[in-house]
């Protein structure tokens, strides 16, 4: 189990247990491969898909809706 405290950027919630988070994306996959990155490297997609910048810690529920 990974431990913390994440604030929520939609709702400033402080969560510190780790099974309430989900990681989202700032910038969708499924926007960019539309948008130029089905023809990157394997490799640049997924430095773009793991890029710290573009992920997001956010309620498990929010992320699901």
């Amino acid at each position: 189990m990974v431990s913390g405290r994440w604030i929520s950027p939609f709702t400033g919630k402080v969560i510190q247990n780790s099974s309430e988070i989900d990681i989202d994306h700032v910038v969708p996959l499924k926007w960019a491969w539309k948008r130029g990155a089905k023809g990157w490297t394997r490799a640049k997609r997924e430095r773009f898909a793991n890029d710290v910048i573009n992920l997001w810690a956010v309620e498990l529920g929010l992320n699901r809706q």
